[in-house]
């Protein structure tokens, strides 16, 4: 369902929704958008240390282009049209835990 939501919107946009250039920097792309998910989802992980910190913050990350990404600073409803059925249907696609 992950995916499926992904493709709606890049078919929509023309552009990936999470268009990160390595591993942190594709989960910081996922945490700008849709905010930290829960902490059992996080302590569910198996490296959840390598991106968080004891607190479950996200460790500070500068990518390569010296962009930071900061947790919940991208409205996804800029990105998506106005359309209220098709913005619900990505949102419940892009659920942490469903």
């Amino acid at each position: 369902m992950w995916s499926f939501g992904c493709i709606l919107v890049e078919l929509y946009t023309g552009y990936p929704l999470f268009a990160g250039d390595s591993e942190k920097d594709q989960l910081m792309c996922i945490l700008e958008v849709l905010g930290s998910p829960s902490p059992y989802i996080i302590k569910s992980g198996e490296r959840w240390h390598k991106f968080f910190d004891s607190k479950l913050n996200p460790l500070p990350f500068i990518n390569k282009k010296g962009k930071e990404r900061k947790v919940s600073t991208k409205d996804i409803k800029k990105i998506l049209p106005q359309c209220a059925e098709f913005n619900d249907l990505v949102m419940r696609c892009l659920e942490y835990d469903p």
